[in-house]
């Protein structure tokens, strides 16, 4: 039963923070932080399908570079290091290919610094997580 309630409440989480939170029932013009897949779209414009790959993917709809060209017809693969980021792809965007991985120069299970389940401010450097993060920073193990 405790186990079925965790994951009633994960899939609550998940629809709160797409659906009610960020509102992806009604369209927008935008999606990115600044416009950028405004431009990408643009510079797109007569391309109906393509290929992308989002690094450092972060949300399928908050700040996200992407989600226009999905909307559009491309397909892709997004990495983030936040399990919950990639959750959140999995639900949303079930055809693109969606991996929780750390980038790096290194083969091998490294640490990783956060704060929040889901956050844009994450790094594999523990100097970065001291300097950019602010209040009780996490741990993890990551591939």
């Amino acid at each position: 039963m405790k186990k079925y309630l965790l994951n009633l409440f994960e899939k609550l989480h998940i629809i709160q923070n797409i659906y009610i939170k960020n509102k992806l029932f009604f369209k927008r013009k935008t999606y990115s932080m600044h416009g950028e897949d405004l431009i990408v779209k643009k510079y797109f414009k007569d391309k109906t399908n393509g290929f992308y790959v989002d690094l450092g993917c972060y949300h399928p709809v908050q700040n996200n570079n992407t989600l226009l060209l999905y909307q559009k017809g491309w397909r892709g693969i997004n990495i983030d290091i936040s399990e919950f980021t990639i959750k959140l792809f999995h639900h949303c965007r079930s055809d693109d290919l969606s991996l929780n991985l750390a980038v790096s120069d290194k083969n091998e299970e490294i640490d990783f610094y956060y704060q929040k389940k889901i956050s844009a401010l994450s790094t594999i450097k523990k100097k970065h997580s001291e300097i950019y993060l602010q209040g009780k920073i996490k741990k993890k193990k990551i591939i």
